[in-house]
């Protein structure tokens, strides 16, 4: 019974968490934290849709030369460890301030 009552109370704390963002008067961290958590998804996204479309029929990705690999994927591991701070430090500013 404590459970119900806890998931529900966290439940309605994170509803009105998000429209407070919404309805209420957000300040330009709260704006700017939520903006880089959604761009943080969006570059997910991207670097995965990259490596999606690089594989072919046995899922293997191809690449035109050994050198053309190495730099690709060096960077898509960049930009995917950028993306998970794009995600993860907003969520930690928003619930820490």
């Amino acid at each position: 019974m404590n459970q119900i009552l806890i998931l529900a109370a966290a439940k309605i704390s994170i509803i009105k968490l998000f429209t407070m963002i919404l309805l209420g008067n957000p300040s330009y961290s709260d704006l700017l934290c939520g903006l880089l958590f959604f761009l943080g998804f969006a570059l997910r996204f991207w670097v995965a849709q990259r490596r999606f479309n690089r594989k072919k029929s046995f899922g293997n990705q191809q690449f035109k030369s050994y050198f053309n690999a190495m730099l690709i994927l060096f960077i898509e591991r960049v930009l995917t460890l950028f993306s998970l701070a794009m995600i993860l430090g907003p969520v930690l500013w928003f619930f820490c301030t």
